[in-house]
């Protein structure tokens, strides 16, 4: 079977693909050097694989558009990953021309619209922080003296952090208009402390099994991720006695809102409280760590949901597996990347890495959640301190 793999970031997810016996084509972003896929079946919007230009050319609409002109004639199905595989408009795109292995636009605006998620959550009896749905500053003004500080302004669209703001007074809720200049409405949520967490589930539509409880690295100040929002990887499986009553809790959420194939959900993990966050109606960026933990094909079990085959082997590794993903903090040179030991997405030697953008992943195997985060700081470290040159930006 012929199969497209579009998004920013798919190294891990076409890897998978490619072993689950698919014939695999990968329209992205990043010219990743480790990525086991033949030259002519990748297709990058980076055009100089040395030059740092993803601020500048770079758009998930013209991935859209490269994904049509490089994989249209090639295959007829596509699975959609980081960025696309979240987005109603961005896939409505992608269907113009492709079936979608997965859930299309239609299956993903249900769980991404404000008002249809609120009733699938209320149905079986979810918490989630208060909400309120925002389209312009007027409204938010408004709906911040009912919410109060702090808060999170986010767009439903987006995952990873991505398209979210913290607004802690009332001097980051000033000059907001550029917020809303898609015209597309926004999410104000009350922000609630807490770890975030995350279930990886496969559903075929009806029915859901949830495969592992993860935890969530977000805006590690050792991986240089300079935003509170930014996600930097995931530690699975996740160290508490909540892992039930979150498995439990995610099957009844995908199940009711009829999603299919590997679908993941994220929560906030307040004492025993539990807070919903949102619906990642995708492949999620946990797959390598999930497989290690599982030994299973996240792809092959992906399309066995979809095709209404649940079950999965009850293997379940006693060690916990991390992946982290490191940040440059000001502008890097990469120069031996590829010879480090337990790192992936490498870039090539020479490419010029803006600050703020994404270097490498870092993967680490140990004993705890502890553990393994310390390992993947040091692993980050090194990479940071051995194989990263400061230069001008």
């Amino acid at each position: 079977m012929d199969v497209g793999i579009v998004g920013l970031n798919s190294r891990a997810i076409a890897e998978s693909a490619q072993r689950a016996g698919l014939d695999v084509y990968l329209a992205g972003y990043y010219p990743d050097t480790d990525l086991e896929l033949a030259e002519d079946r990748v297709f990058s919007m980076q055009r100089n694989p040395l030059g740092p230009d993803l601020g500048g050319e770079y758009s998930a609409e013209a991935l859209v558009d490269l994904a049509i002109e490089k994989l249209s004639g090639l295959v007829d199905l596509v699975i959609p990953t980081s960025v696309m595989g979240c987005n109603v408009h961005l896939l409505r795109g992608l269907e113009r021309e492709f079936e979608i292995l997965g859930n299309g636009s239609g299956k993903v605006e249900r769980v991404k619209t404000w008002k249809s998620l609120e009733k699938i959550l209320r149905d079986v009896g979810a918490e989630f922080p208060e909400t309120v749905v925002v389209d312009s500053v007027d409204e938010l003004n408004s709906a911040m003296e009912r919410i109060g500080f702090p808060a999170v302004l986010k767009s439903p669209y987006e995952g990873g952090g991505v398209g979210q703001h913290l607004l802690r007074d009332i001097a980051d809720v000033e000059n907001k208009e550029w917020a809303f200049e898609s015209g597309r409405e926004l999410l104000l949520q009350r922000c609630v402390d807490g770890i975030p967490v995350s279930a990886s589930v496969l559903s075929d539509g009806k029915n859901s099994l949830a495969i592992s409880v993860n935890r969530q690295l977000i805006g590690t100040g050792e991986f240089n991720a300079m935003k509170e929002f930014t996600y930097c990887g995931n530690l699975v499986p996740l160290d508490s006695g909540m892992n039930e009553k979150i498995a439990e809790l995610s099957e009844r959420i995908i199940s009711k809102a009829g999603l299919l194939g590997s679908v993941g959900i994220d929560y906030i993990m307040s004492g025993d409280r539990l807070y919903f966050m949102e619906i990642n109606p995708r492949l999620q960026d946990t797959l390598e760590c999930v497989e290690r933990y599982r030994r299973i094909n996240l792809v092959e079990k992906h399309m066995d949901a979809i095709n209404g085959e649940l079950e999965t082997k009850e293997f379940r590794s006693g060690r916990c597996f991390g992946k982290g993903i490191i940040f440059a903090d000001g502008g890097v040179i990469i120069d031996g990347l590829g010879k480090a030991e337990d790192v992936a997405d490498v870039p090539p030697d020479g490419s010029v890495i803006r600050a703020h953008e994404p270097v490498c992943s870092v993967f680490a195997e140990g004993r705890g959640n502890e553990e393994v985060t310390d390992m993947l700081k040091k692993g980050a470290g090194h990479v940071l301190s051995t194989f990263c040159s400061p230069c001008i930006d």
